[in-house]
């Protein structure tokens, strides 16, 4: 977006009722700039700053529900006779969906996510080794995506940020 304005031009602006065309076509610009903001937001409840700034420039477009992720793992455990491993990942799905809503995207978990959830968990009273394994099933829901081709690698890992509990 980028414009340098005049006190007059922004006043315009600002009103809505600008005069000339180039107000015009600047508050149009504003417009849809916060219409796709709003989208970004409503989509995604839970987006982080950094989250929201990869979807709204387009390097990010994770977008894909973790929940249906998580459940055709459970389904591929159940035919391959793992219960337990069936268990591990539903209760994992379920606190996710709990703590992210039943929106929850791959687009909206970042490193600020992990270390919210995380926070969250120990709130609710869970051992740090429980909330590593809903952590390393989520690790293996996102694996599975970028061997998928859902999601890209160098997305995934861009911020340089890691996260330790």
């Amino acid at each position: 977006m980028g414009h340098n304005l005049t006190l007059l031009e922004l006043a315009q602006v600002r009103s809505g009722k600008p005069t000339t065309k180039r107000c015009r076509e600047i508050l149009g610009e504003s417009v849809r700039v916060l219409a796709k903001a709003n989208a970004i937001i409503q989509d995604n409840p839970g987006i982080s700053p950094a989250g929201f700034e990869g979807v709204y420039l387009g390097r990010q477009v994770r977008s894909v529900g973790v929940a249906s992720l998580f459940t055709e793992c459970e389904y591929r455990f159940r035919e391959m006779g793992r219960i337990a491993s069936e268990d591990s990942y539903r209760a994992a799905r379920m606190k996710l969906i709990e703590f992210g809503g039943e929106g929850l995207t791959l687009n909206v978990i970042d490193v600020d996510f992990l270390r919210r959830f995380a926070q969250w968990m120990k709130s609710e009273g869970y051992s740090v080794s429980s909330t590593g394994v809903y952590l390393r099933n989520l690790r293996a829901v996102f694996n599975m995506a970028i061997d998928r081709r859902i999601l890209s690698s160098d997305l995934h890992s861009s911020s340089g940020e890691t996260f330790t509990q």
